[in-house]
């Protein structure tokens, strides 16, 4: 549960930034500014596949732990 809603914060996170850059680049910020923004936006967008990999790995790893709790039934 945990791991999905990590997920879609991270891509909720995205698109927030993502319009907060155009409106950074829209009212002329400083250069400086809008770099570092565009670094913290690259940061997110790299949490989103890590974030997907994890979800899909504790998945994976309760779908084998249910199944070696049949056998053993």
């Amino acid at each position: 549960q945990r791991l999905i809603k990590e997920a879609a914060y991270y891509e909720k996170e995205v698109l927030e930034n993502e319009h907060q850059l155009q409106q950074m680049k829209s009212d002329n910020r400083d250069p400086y500014d809008i770099k570092k923004f565009q670094e913290v936006l690259g940061e997110s967008q790299m949490m989103i596949p890590d974030s997907i990999c994890r979800r899909d790995k504790a998945l994976t790893d309760l779908k084998e732990f249910l199944t070696t709790l049949e056998r053993q039934e």
